[in-house]
Parts: structure tokens; C-alpha cells; sequence
């Protein structure tokens, strides 16, 4: 049985980490202002990384918002550290502007093909962005991936289009 650190979560009895790459993206555009919507995405976001299991995966998170990529904070893929992805976490901010959801998943897409074995890519959104575009680049991904790959939602707020979108 490992001993766990101060800040560290192992997988209980039975359990087992099935995935090999976890990749976290958190949209901070402009309609994530309206009801506190990035402020609660980026506290679950925060949460997310606390629990996860340490493990032998590799991990990355990104927050993004208006076409002004050098806004968008970005830690890619790496083998889990739960320090530096909650430090990611921690140096985001609502950064407004559009909702360029396939540029940021365009963004992660290399690391995505790149990488062999199960990858979930979580997204926390408000799914309020361009539809075609984020499922064509979701579709691209898929197809050079060299593995499983599970696209995981979080909706925040009730957008009917952007719940279907997420969906």
C-alpha cells in the first residue's frame, strides 16, 4: 500500500487509472462572465486537479478566450504534478473576448495525436461558440490519434445550443 503525502489522492481499493493522458480546457471568454460562470469553472478546475489520483499519466490544462492567444494560459502535457497543474490553474483569469473553442482544441490537437493510449479531453464551457468547427477539429483529432479517445463536457449555464454542442 503507497503512503500518501500531504495533497495526494491514490486510487482506493479496486480502483485503477485507466487513462494515460488527462487534458483539462477551460473556456474564460467573454460569455463566461454572465452569472459567475468562469469564477465557478475555474474553482472546479482548481477542485478537478486537487482530486485526481496521482499516477503515471501525463496531464496539461488551458484556459482561452478571444482570439488573443498569448492571453491564454497553457500547461502542456507532461507527466502529472499536481503542483504545477493546480499553479496553472492558478494563473488563470477571465479573459473575455469570442469563444474560440476549436483554435483552443486546435491548440491541444498535437499533443492529443501525438500521444499513444486512452486520452480524455475535458472541457468546461458554456458550449456558447461556433458548432461546425469545434465537432470538424474534434473529428480531426480523433482521426490522428493513435488511441482511445473520450471527450468529456462540463456545461456551464443553459444555453439550449451550446448544452446540444456539448452534448
Amino acid at each position: 500500500a503507497q503512503t500518501a503525502m500531504p495533497g495526494e489522492v491514490f486510487p482506493g481499493p479496486g480502483e485503477t487509472i485507466i487513462t494515460d493522458q488527462v487534458i483539462l480546457v477551460v473556456d474564460a471568454s467573454g460569455s463566461m462572465y454572465r452569472s459567475d460562470k468562469f469564477a465557478l469553472a475555474h474553482e472546479l478546475a482548481h477542485g478537478f486537479w486537487s482530486a485526481a489520483p496521482t499516477g503515471t499519466y501525463d496531464a496539461g490544462t488551458m484556459s482561452y478566450g478571444s482570439s488573443y492567444t498569448h492571453a491564454w494560459v497553457k500547461h502542456p502535457s507532461q507527466p502529472f504534478n499536481r503542483t504545477d497543474l493546480l499553479g496553472s490553474v492558478g494563473m488563470m483569469s477571465y479573459i473575455g473576448g469570442s469563444t474560440p473553442m476549436a483554435l483552443a482544441l486546435k491548440s491541444v490537437g498535437g499533443e492529443i495525436a501525438d500521444s499513444v493510449g486512452r486520452t480524455a479531453l475535458v472541457v468546461f464551457s458554456d458550449g456558447k461558440t461556433e458548432p461546425t468547427e469545434v465537432l470538424d477539429t474534434i473529428a480531426r483529432i480523433k482521426e490522428v490519434h493513435q488511441g482511445p479517445l473520450c471527450v468529456y463536457t462540463v456545461q456551464f449555464g443553459d444555453d439550449e445550443a451550446g448544452g446540444k454542442l456539448l452534448a
